[in-house]
């Protein structure tokens, strides 16, 4: 994807922009998708998992080389901590391209741990770099279930010698529970990203206007917005609420 992008710099692991995909109607509407490289100053490479139902399938289907998108808003997800060496990923399918491009910049002398849902039993270890310090966890959808990741994430150590820094992105349910259980364990809360990439029976686009509400309301407390651990907790509140059917 090449384009106007000169203004995004430096480009970081996880960077997610919003893209406006053609919905109902043809009507554009927004769907954040994950950076996965930069392969000059005026070109993007996104990756996208492709799954039955929704916008972004048929888009991806008829789109084609020379194609004009409208690109918007660059979300920062991740950054390396001080004083970090060890590292927790925690990543759905939904977010395997993010959880890959973090493993690609974790220094080579420091230890992952990555535990991930993959889009099939075979081949799912060519999805991610190769990296000296990696220990990977790799289920099919069928042994991805919250019960099994909570138990993984809960053999992992949080020790106050040996800082832990996790980044944690699936469904919403999973994501508050994991966040939850990492707090109460002690996980110190300026190395914990845990967002939600989706929520199960909310449409993305009534997901989105949810969330702006719940920004809204925070940037009126004065809630510091730029901060990752804030984001998601505002975002793990708005996907709580109930909608009106």
């Amino acid at each position: 994807m090449t384009g106007r992008f000169a203004d995004y710099a430096p480009t970081l692991p996880a960077d997610a922009v919003k893209i406006a995909v053609p919905g109902a109607g043809q009507a554009p509407e927004l769907r954040a998708m994950t950076v996965a490289k930069r392969p000059s100053p005026t070109s993007i490479e996104i990756e996208v998992l492709r799954h039955g139902g929704g916008i972004v399938g048929p888009w991806i289907a008829a789109a084609k080389p020379g194609d004009t998108v409208e690109v918007y808003a660059v979300r920062r997800e991740h950054a390396l901590g001080d004083g970090v060496t060890r590292h927790l990923i925690v990543a759905d399918a939904s977010a395997l391209p993010a959880a890959a491009s973090i493993v690609a910049a974790i220094p080579r002398d420091h230890r992952i741990s990555l535990i991930a849902e993959t889009p099939a039993a075979e081949g799912s270890q060519a999805l991610l770099p190769a990296h000296p310090g990696l220990r990977a966890t790799l289920l099919c959808a069928a042994e991805w279930n919250e019960e099994r990741v909570a138990g993984l994430v809960r053999a992992e150590p949080i020790e106050p010698g040996d800082p832990l820094q996790s980044w944690i992105a699936a469904e919403a349910e999973i994501v508050a529970r994991l966040r939850r259980q990492l707090r109460e364990a002690g996980h110190p809360r300026d190395h914990l990203f845990a967002a939600a990439y989706w929520k199960a029976g909310r449409d993305s686009t009534a997901r989105d206007r949810l969330i702006g509400e719940a920004f809204a309301e925070a940037a009126a407390r004065q809630a510091d917005l730029a901060d990752p651990s804030v984001r998601g907790e505002v975002e793990s509140a708005a996907d709580a609420r109930n909608v009106a059917p």
